[in-house]
């Protein structure tokens, strides 16, 4: 529905849904033809590691949001200790 916070809350706010076709790849051999895909996002060039763009979809996804996360908490773009500031972050899929 976004790809920020605030639009993704406005959204779910004014009762869209996220839900639509699935688009990425071919669905036809499935069960279920519908997901919740984020749409036309990709991570900008200016956030990019060197690999840059040769890196999963869903670790652009975790750059982004990170990133978003980092300036949505105030921190600012420095932090005093950075020994003292960590990530945790999961997940149950990969490349």
């Amino acid at each position: 529905m976004g790809h920020d916070a605030d639009t993704v809350w406005q959204g779910l706010k004014a009762g869209h849904s996220g839900v639509d076709y699935t688009t990425l790849f071919d669905a036809s051999g499935f069960p279920t033809k519908i997901s919740a895909e984020v749409k036309n996002w990709d991570l900008p060039e200016d956030d990019c590691p060197p690999q840059g763009h040769s890196l999963g979809r869903h670790t652009r996804f975790a750059i982004g949001a990170a990133k978003q996360a980092v300036a949505d908490s105030g921190i600012g773009p420095t932090i005093d200790d950075p020994v003292r500031f960590g990530v945790y972050l999961g997940s149950g899929e990969g490349n």
